[in-house]
């Protein structure tokens, strides 16, 4: 199902499971004029969020594993389910990384852009920017 975007301040979900971090992005992405969604901390308050009232873009962190999860869930904790669900919903989407050469399960997401952290706020600013504009894959 397609998305409309909104006409003013374009809404931005943050997917991003340790709170500094998300607490950074969303003042950074505020402070280039867009309204912040979340942030969501697990997949699961993200799932919520597009479902409730989709936003129209996401910058989504690929490891939602979390500093505190026990190994054998962190393993079954990524941005997957997250990534359909834009898709699904012809929300444009921002995969956030720490690390280099992560693979990700999503067929989908592999023509998605990428910032790598740490970022500086002018690369978070033109990423989304540039992936408002883009199709979404089908």
């Amino acid at each position: 199902m397609a998305r409309q975007r909104s006409a003013s301040r374009p809404r931005v979900l943050i997917v991003e499971d340790e709170a500094l971090q998300a607490y950074s992005m969303a003042r950074l992405v505020e402070g280039e004029g867009f309204e912040v969604v979340g942030p969501a901390h697990d997949e699961h308050l993200a799932l919520q969020l597009i479902g409730s009232d989709p936003p129209d873009i996401a910058v989504v962190d690929i490891d939602l594993s979390g500093p505190r999860r026990p190994r054998e869930a962190a393993a079954r904790c990524t941005s997957a389910q997250v990534v359909s669900a834009l898709t699904d919903w012809g929300v444009p989407y921002v995969l956030v990384t720490a690390h280099d050469g992560v693979s990700f399960l999503a067929p989908d997401a592999s023509r998605a852009p990428r910032l790598s952290k740490p970022y500086r706020a002018e690369d978070l600013r033109m990423i989304l920017r540039d992936a408002l504009t883009m199709d979404v894959p089908a």
